[in-house]
């Protein structure tokens, strides 16, 4: 269902909310846990790199 999701196909929202419940209950069960973490680079260090890597090909 994820996959026909992620192509923009039509599913059922009901069934889509059902199945995401049910995985989130059996990972709380067995123990792992959602948190945040740090992702690195920021989005605008990264931006900024790959704008001066493209001007860089541009010269």
């Amino acid at each position: 269902m994820e996959a026909q999701l992620a192509l923009g196909h039509p599913i059922d929202v009901a069934t889509h909310s059902t199945l995401t419940s049910t995985m989130v209950r059996v990972a709380q069960r067995i123990g792992i846990n959602r948190r945040a973490r740090e992702v690195l680079p920021s989005l605008e260090s990264y931006l900024k790199g790959k704008l001066d890597e493209d001007e860089e090909d541009e010269t």
